[in-house]
């Protein structure tokens, strides 16, 4: 994470463009919007969404939403709340994350059982947290539906922004570096095939969130029921001429990327093999 180059904002903008024109042909007309998924009746994602997830587990997510992912009127955190119990979901928006601003947080940052997704070094995997889970569970005794008991759940939070703002977010709120971090090791390809990653293998907020409690859970389907309507989300945009993106790092592994990159970005690739594999292959063809 660093300062982005002014070439990596440049494409940044050009992708929100290319997004802000389909979304402009969407509202070409004026059409009646859906009071439930909020969406024109057209594009309607009510017969994708599923019931209420209700979890086993005693856990919370958080999300932490920069100002502008708010905006967007394609964010997958709206799914979620469709689909998602209060008391295991809640969305807090803003730049600063402290008790002051959400004293609801108080007991959240002095909880030892509170987590950020950080991929950071010392970040436990998602199976050695269902274990914590699994373990305080068990302390618990039988599930209650009511409990709600912020200083003994699992609290998971998650920053909802490009890679930019989530970086700015986490290194400027000191709370968030208090707490034990979670790393996401998965193969899951983003099924949110509208918007450009940074990297193979970077999820939506919402696709991370299905695969953590269906891991938590233990139930596949959970990730199943969430995905579906994002699935239907992309293949709506693409009937209005969308087109599908493929990862910034999947286009410069193929040769495809022919943008300056940021000094930041050139280090990290050197230092994967799979670029450097395909650089040489590059090099002895040309």
């Amino acid at each position: 994470m660093g300062e982005t180059s002014e070439n990596d904002h440049f494409g940044l903008l050009c992708n929100m463009v290319e997004q802000l024109k389909v979304e402009l042909n969407e509202l070409d007309e004026k059409r009646d919007y859906c009071s439930h998924c909020e969406r024109p009746l057209n594009v309607c994602l009510c017969q994708y969404l599923p019931d209420t997830i209700k979890l086993e587990k005693h856990i919370k997510i958080w999300i932490f939403q920069h100002p502008f992912e708010d905006k967007r009127p394609l964010r997958t955190t709206r799914i979620l709340e469709k689909c998602m119990q209060e008391k295991n979901f809640k969305i807090l928006k803003g730049r600063k994350f402290n008790i002051h601003k959400f004293p609801e947080l108080e007991k959240v940052y002095n909880n030892e059982n509170s987590y950020v997704i950080f991929p950071s070094e010392s970040a436990i995997n998602l199976e050695e947290f269902r274990q914590l889970v699994n373990s305080n569970e068990k302390k618990l005794g039988e599930y209650n539906p009511e409990f709600v008991d912020d200083e003994k759940i699992f609290h998971v939070i998650l920053i909802d922004g490009t890679w930019s703002q989530a970086s700015g977010i986490f290194y400027t709120n000191h709370d968030l570096h208090k707490l034990k971090q979670i790393k996401i090791d998965t193969d899951f390809k983003s099924e949110y095939t509208i918007r450009t990653q940074p990297r193979e293998f970077f999820l939506s907020t919402l696709e991370t969130v299905s695969i953590i409690l269906s891991t938590i859970e233990e139930k596949p389907k959970i990730y199943e029921d969430l995905v579906r309507p994002l699935k239907a989300l992309c293949e709506y945009q693409f009937e209005y001429g969308a087109q599908p993106h493929q990862s910034k790092e999947f286009l410069i592994f193929n040769g495809l990327y022919n943008k300056p990159l940021s000094k930041k970005y050139r280090n990290y690739l050197t230092k994967n093999s799979k670029f450097l594999k395909w650089s040489a292959i590059k090099n002895d063809t040309s």
